[in-house]
């Protein structure tokens, strides 16, 4: 990854590559940043870190306030994720399906090399702002890229546990590469 990225802000806002020293930090705002009834229900500690992915970190002043995970494209196009062994009975295997978007990004980009945001969490109250708008969905960041797809996510209604979430996916054709 190239050296980090300063942004016009007072306090210094930049995005560097995470290190070793920043899981917990990252954890911290992982967790603030999905604490909605969905997150609680759906993550477990069950979870680990599959290979070629890239985590960044936002730092705001000396303090981490935001994170990202990219899975690297493969020369196949081929995103398959390497998740760790699971008992189903511990997982909503249907919001996990379809939350990892397996099936989705097929549709959308078939065997096309191409990054993936697999997650992107901002700790309040950077929320909302133009830190959070460089990286994220928002209508700077879609321009700035190119996005030029969005599909909805259908995600299972869980009344009992979370009620109803949202997710959006977005594509983007690669910029200034000639096909192999």
């Amino acid at each position: 990854m190239a050296g980090p990225l300063d942004l016009a802000d007072p306090e210094r806002s930049r995005i560097r590559e995470a290190k070793e020293q920043d899981v917990s930090a990252m954890t911290e705002v992982f967790f603030r940043s999905f604490n909605a009834p969905f997150w609680q229900y759906f993550i477990s500690d069950k979870i680990g870190r599959a290979n070629g992915e890239q985590d960044i970190v936002w730092e705001k002043g000396n303090k981490i306030v935001g994170f990202a995970r990219w899975v690297l494209p493969q020369r196949d196009g081929n995103l398959e994720r390497k998740w760790p062994e699971m008992d189903p009975k511990d997982w909503d295997m249907e919001i996990f399906e379809k939350f990892f978007v397996e099936e989705n990004r097929h549709e959308m980009m078939q065997t096309t090399p191409h990054w993936m945001l697999e997650m992107l969490d901002v700790q309040e109250p950077t929320k909302g702002t133009a830190l959070a708008q460089v990286c994220s969905n928002g209508p700077y960041y879609k321009k700035r890229h190119a996005f030029t797809g969005e599909k909805d996510i259908d995600l299972p209604e869980r009344p009992d546990a979370y009620g109803s979430y949202h997710c959006r996916s977005l594509i983007r054709k690669p910029q200034g590469q000639k096909a192999a």
